[in-house]
């Protein structure tokens, strides 16, 4: 019956749809109107103008229940740009010479995966249809005894195939699980479990952070290996660059039973994005020591810009720049710095923060690489407004102990 009702509601005119879930807006069942309000929010972008038109209502909760679908639209509209729609793989390979199969790969998934001289003409057989690209991918690997290491696909034998997790475009596999045991003089020693993760995604935007969160992580006899201080979050890694993918490695936990086979891990990996940049701008900033600038969120004063050079041969440009935030959180967050020369960007490292009391300004100490004669005509600062974090569930169950 549930089915009916779907292909009825999707044989039916739009415009009629969305005017008939609005009217169901004002229904006295809580429940109608929540279902209502969901599913004009999956339709979207074609609802915006006809909710915009309550704005006018007489009755102030329709106008509030319609600003609030509006935000949630605009937002989610947003979070597809971000996110994107990735494109499912369908490759029909058979003893494709490996350097070819590759080119082949870049050209339907648009991920650059070279090839060592030694392997080029190896003959690869291999076929998908619908994969998202890093599964296919991992895949590829396993079929043919691979190994996928920044950006080059090694063959190398036959590796047992790494637990993985596909969705939305994200990708995390468990690439490797090591145990080691220590002994230092006198007899003392340590032991613990290493974890070596992948992250990978095909979104729009590349997140500025990944880490992994652990419910579960115990041998086949019941020991619990995160141990009692471990907790269940495994760091976090920030993303500086426009990477498509990372491997990290994390240790110190338990060791396994002596008789145990196998381990089982659950949990997610977590993806955070950045939805909406807040942003101010220094133009010509050799004349605008001590100006400050205000954004949305935040004030940036540009303290001071000036050349260095060490003994040692090493010279370009400083930049000191103070943000104040009036959010206590954009303390953990590393702002975004552009400066420019002309139609040049130059590339920008940080180089130290320091703060100026608890919750007080953090004033960012850049370096700037560019030559003694550039001519500096804007450096921008960029702060994260509206964030999404995007977590993928995982659950590897009886991963054998080598």
């Amino acid at each position: 019956m549930k089915t009916l009702l779907l292909l009825a509601a999707l044989l039916q005119d739009p415009s009629a749809r969305i005017k008939e879930l609005i009217g169901r807006l004002s229904d006295e069942n809580i429940e109608e109107r929540d279902a209502a309000a969901d599913e004009l929010v999956r339709i979207g972008r074609a609802a915006l103008a006809p909710l915009k038109g309550l704005a006018g209502s007489p009755s102030g909760e329709i106008r509030g229940r319609a600003a609030d679908l509006v935000r949630r639209i605009e937002r989610a509209e947003k979070l597809k740009s971000v996110l994107g729609v990735p494109k499912p793989v369908e490759l029909a390979w058979d003893k494709k010479p490996l350097r070819e199969a590759l080119a082949e790969f870049k050209e339907r998934t648009g991920l650059d995966i070279t090839c060592g001289d030694a392997f080029a003409a190896e003959p690869v057989t291999f076929s998908c249809t619908g994969a998202p690209a890093w599964k296919a991918l991992a895949d590829l690997c396993r079929a043919h005894g691979g190994l996928y290491r920044n950006g080059a696909m090694i063959l190398k034998g036959k590796p047992s195939a790494a637990p993985d997790a596909t969705e939305r475009g994200l990708y995390v596999a468990i690439e490797a699980l090591t145990f080691s045991r220590t002994l230092e003089f006198g007899g003392a020693g340590s032991t613990g479990a290493n974890l070596s993760v992948f992250f990978a995604w095909q979104t729009a935007a590349t997140p500025t952070a990944v880490r992994l969160e652990l419910d579960a992580f115990a041998d086949d006899r019941g020991t619990d290996l995160r141990g009692k201080d471990r907790g269940g979050q495994v760091g976090n890694y920030r993303i500086t660059d426009g990477t498509r993918s990372l491997t990290s490695g994390w240790g110190g936990y338990v060791m396994p039973d002596d008789e145990a086979a196998k381990v089982s891990l659950e949990g997610r990996a977590v993806f955070d994005f950045v939805i909406e940049y807040d942003r101010v701008a220094f133009e010509n900033p050799a004349k605008s020591r001590g100006t400050v600038q205000k954004g949305a969120a935040f004030t940036a004063t540009l303290n001071s810009l000036s050349q260095f050079a060490s003994s040692a041969g090493d010279q370009g440009w400083m930049c000191s720049i103070m943000i104040e935030s009036a959010n206590p959180n954009d303390a953990r967050v590393l702002p975004e710095f552009v400066v420019r020369s002309g139609g040049k960007v130059h590339n920008v490292q940080n180089w130290g923060t320091s703060r100026s009391g608890r919750g007080g300004p953090i004033t960012h100490n850049l370096r700037i690489d560019a030559p003694a004669d550039a001519v500096f005509t804007e450096v921008v600062v960029r702060m994260p407004k509206d964030t999404h974090r995007e977590a993928l569930p995982f659950e590897f169950k009886d991963v054998p102990i080598k």
